[in-house]
């Protein structure tokens, strides 16, 4: 996926307002089980133009203006769902309306806020050593299971903030996480009896991410992240399902 977006932030009663705008982004069809009859859903999700409440210690607090987000959204992918088969039209369209959601789309802000600055916000690190994290996750989008998760966290040293920097004011810092494997067959089942396919025993789905963050030590405003997942894809026709690389990387500069 490549693209781009502008952030602004300002004063907020709670704290801060970070509003972004200006999205452009289109996804990478090279990329081994790409799916593009599915492309405008993962881009119109991307480019969804919300305003995010921080509080003073760094928290996220809330999304806003998700009525109108969400509507405008809808009005994207209109032509996108006409096209979806007759017998997924139900199932396409369950899954839709959960993926653009209050609670889906705050837990996914959640998400992208951890990795710039939650797993970070106070946290005391050794160079060089693997700190685990595992945690669970409950996955509303496939019936509410609840997945568990193997993850590590790492502290590289000191870095540029940018190729023009040269005071090493900036951090990398690395965050990886795998699905626990006896919790892959389970994610497969939900999302085949979802999804009405034809399951595959003989398959198990593995999710997997990785975080590759330079940040500001101090700010923790983030110059460059780089996300890798391996996430599960419905097929080009809809009978089954492939494994897809999604590689998100963002170069932050500021005015």
């Amino acid at each position: 996926m490549t693209g781009s977006y502008q952030s602004v932030t300002s004063l907020h009663p709670e704290g801060f307002l970070i509003r972004t705008d200006r999205h452009a982004f289109t996804m990478d069809n090279a990329a081994d089980g790409a799916v593009p009859q599915l492309d405008p859903v993962f881009e119109a999700l991307q480019a969804m133009e919300t305003s995010t409440v921080i509080s003073t210690d760094g928290s996220l607090i809330r999304l806003e203006n998700l009525e109108e987000a969400i509507k405008s959204t809808r009005g994207r992918l209109a032509p996108m769902i006409e096209e979806v088969p007759s017998h997924l039209e139900s199932s396409f369209l369950s899954m839709l309306d959960q993926a653009l959601s209050e609670e889906i789309l705050t837990r996914r802000a959640q998400e992208e806020w951890t990795f710039l600055v939650g797993l970070w916000n106070n946290a005391e690190m050794e160079k060089g050593y693997f700190y685990p994290g595992d945690y669970a996750e409950a996955v509303n989008e496939f019936g509410g299971i609840t997945l568990g998760f193997n993850a590590a966290y790492e502290y590289l040293g000191e870095v540029a903030c940018n190729e023009d920097d040269q005071s090493l004011a900036c951090v990398e810092v690395h965050f990886e996480s795998s699905i626990q494997p006896e919790y892959s067959e389970p994610l497969t089942s939900a999302i085949v009896e979802r999804l009405g396919l034809s399951a595959q025993a003989d398959v198990l789905v593995a999710k997997d991410t990785n975080v590759q963050l330079i940040t500001n030590a101090k700010t923790l405003s983030p110059h460059k992240l780089i996300k890798i997942e391996r996430v599960l894809k419905v097929d080009e026709n809809y009978e089954g399902w492939v494994e897809r690389i999604n590689r998100s990387q963002y170069t932050y500069r500021y005015q």
